[in-house]
């Protein structure tokens, strides 16, 4: 065994307890030979050598089976945690499809989710937030098993300092539930700045009344866009502030145990709640805009349609006038 093992320690010591039976000169014999033989024929040294090797091999099975208890680990440490975290919600996520004769035809139904203004910088396609509590609840389990492992054990006569290796552990899992944490709690921020913003857009949009600027074609043009933006978010808002008050409530049964988490997390059901309030007194005065803009409204309507009639007439005469002028007949041969 190699000298720096506890096996070759001792036998190292075995052997230099022995190697002095040949360094002390025989006396019975005027000085000639050494004790080599007597030393090895001697029942006593036998026997602690033999309970040395046992008591060994004791110890080296007993270590071997506490060293394999952290095995179950191992996935942790090898792991990078954002990586496993991609492989999670590519696996674990679900993507809805329209039905359709064509499989290939097939579009995700939260395309229009893209256009949404309230999830800029928000993957939408992610696992259910039931998969995302397992997960977070198994590594915290994880966690507490490594924080309640001894710091030192006693295996026989050896005693082995686990605290360092547990350390280690214990930030490894934290590693890992922070990867998970902070997407939620970047979601939670980015979704909540999104409606801030969003508020302000609609705010701005709907302060100037088109009907104060009948020849201000970009004036009319800019409110719809606005209203346009508004019946797109209107359809998703319930979902959006459910989904948006599950991550939160999420958060806090998490990371809810210190009390800044607990505070900050109620700061943003308040938040959520505010939001939701002014969205409402918003989206009537939207409302509003839209109904005293409907003639307006009608009336661009009514000439885009007569400047589609009218390139439609443009287009039918240009091919009238191709069809009677161009030469469609050659004088010589287009071939050699």
């Amino acid at each position: 065994s190699s000298g720096l093992s506890l096996r070759g320690i001792m036998n190292s010591v075995i052997k230099d307890v022995i190697d002095l039976s040949t360094n002390m000169a025989r006396l019975d014999s005027g000085g000639v030979g050494d004790f080599l033989v007597e030393v090895k024929d001697n029942f006593d040294i036998r026997y602690l050598i033999a309970s040395i090797n046992v008591n060994m091999d004791f110890i080296d099975k007993e270590t071997s089976k506490y060293k394999a208890s952290f095995g179950t680990y191992q996935e942790y440490i090898n792991k990078d945690p954002a990586t496993s975290f991609e492989e999670f919600l590519k696996t674990e996520s679900t993507v809805k499809t329209k039905t359709s004769e064509d499989a290939e035809e097939q579009e995700p139904e939260d395309v229009q989710e893209n256009q949404n203004p309230l999830l800029v910088k928000i993957k939408t396609v992610i696992p259910p937030f039931e998969k995302f509590d397992a997960k977070i609840t198994l590594l915290k389990e994880i966690r507490t098993r490594i924080m309640q492992i001894k710091s030192s054990v006693e295996i026989g006569w050896l005693r082995v300092n686990i605290d360092p290796l547990k350390k280690s552990l214990e930030f490894t899992l934290n590693n890992w539930i922070n990867v998970y944490v902070s997407f939620l709690q970047t979601q939670v921020r980015t979704m909540l700045v999104n409606c801030s913003d969003f508020e302000k857009y609609l705010v701005e949009g709907i302060k100037e009344d088109p009907r104060n600027y009948p020849g201000d074609q970009k004036v009319l043009m800019r409110v719809m866009e606005v209203l346009s933006k508004h019946r797109l978010v209107s359809s998703q808002l319930d979902r959006f502030f459910s989904n948006l008050k599950e991550m939160i409530l999420l958060l806090k049964k998490h990371i809810g145990e210190e009390k800044d988490n607990k505070d900050k997390m109620d700061e943003y059901l308040s938040q959520v709640d505010e939001r939701q309030s002014m969205f409402g007194q918003i989206f009537q005065q939207v409302i509003t805009v839209k109904t005293n803009i409907l003639t307006l409204q009608q009336k661009e309507t009514d000439a885009l349609k007569k400047r589609i009639e009218t390139f439609s007439l443009s287009v039918k005469d240009f091919r009238k006038q191709f069809l009677d002028n161009a030469p469609f007949t050659f004088g010589t041969s287009m071939t050699t």
